[in-house]
């Protein structure tokens, strides 16, 4: 796999997409949406996170 750079984003729910609209206030209460914007790289990652977890004996104590 190849490098690549930020391949998620973060933004607002749609109704507060509407800067003219929506008091900037309101903003520090509201949680953005995490949105992949790569999803070829976002679909690698997560199978070699599969992946290493399966090669990988569970220790115990």
């Amino acid at each position: 796999m190849g490098l690549s750079g930020h391949i998620m984003n973060y933004d607002f729910p749609e109704q507060y997409n509407k800067w003219r609209e929506v008091n900037p206030g309101v903003l520090l209460e509201v949680d953005p949406q995490k949105l992949v914007t790569r999803t070829d790289y976002a679909a690698a990652v997560k199978k070699s996170g599969k992946k290493s977890k399966q090669d990988r004996p569970c220790l115990r104590l």
